[in-house]
């Protein structure tokens, strides 16, 4: 069962978050290490290249920055990052995925791994997800000059976007970017769906 048809299975479903949260946490470590495995399609891994290459035209210089990499997964836009920046913070939830990264990027000292897979929730259930780190993420204010996501905000319902978004802002220094990229290919982001964040 692929990304898309399991999201619309757990939109579906009456669940407490806790359940919602183990469920998408077993999900994705399940999936490989790979970009087909991160991405969840088929031959992207033939367009990879040259899509990583044209999101990364549309970037500020950014020579001397401070970058996060938001939902960084295998490192397919951290090297990118890291290329020109002075210093990166690859942020992911998969420990599968930030350790690939990690092996890819391992000559980059300037590069940096937050893989925070485990939060107690009540009943000492261990979970999380994605949603539940940028929402405890917690930088110093003025503290980057660059915040980067690819296909990572399509998971936040609107609750979680208005708590997220302030914390970016306060992130950044003056004059920083926020750069997020977002996928209109799949329904997840039709204007009729009507679900409430019940995705993976």
């Amino acid at each position: 069962m692929n990304r898309w048809a399991l999201r619309n299975a757990v939109s579906t479903m009456t669940t407490t978050d806790n359940q919602l949260m183990q469920q998408r946490k077993d999900f994705w470590s399940k999936q490989e290490a790979t970009i087909v495995g991160m991405i969840q399609t088929e031959g992207y891994e033939n367009m990879a290249s040259d899509d990583a290459d044209e999101i990364m035209a549309y970037l500020p210089d950014l020579k001397g920055k401070k970058v996060i990499d938001l939902a960084a997964g295998i490192g397919r836009f951290t090297g990118r990052l890291a290329k020109v920046a002075a210093q990166v913070t690859a942020v992911d939830v998969a420990e599968s995925f930030i350790k690939e990264n990690r092996a890819k990027h391992q000559h980059l000292r300037h590069v940096s791994y937050i893989c925070n897979d485990v939060v107690k929730f009540s009943g000492g259930q261990q979970v999380m997800l994605m949603r539940t780190l940028l929402l405890s993420l917690d930088l110093p204010e003025g503290s980057l000059d660059v915040v980067f996501s690819s296909w990572l905000l399509k998971y936040l319902n609107e609750d979680e976007l208005d708590r997220f978004l302030p914390k970016v802002l306060k992130w950044l220094s003056p004059g920083g970017y926020f750069f997020f990229r977002e996928s209109c290919y799949r329904s997840v982001a039709r204007s009729n769906n009507t679900s409430s964040g019940g995705v993976l």
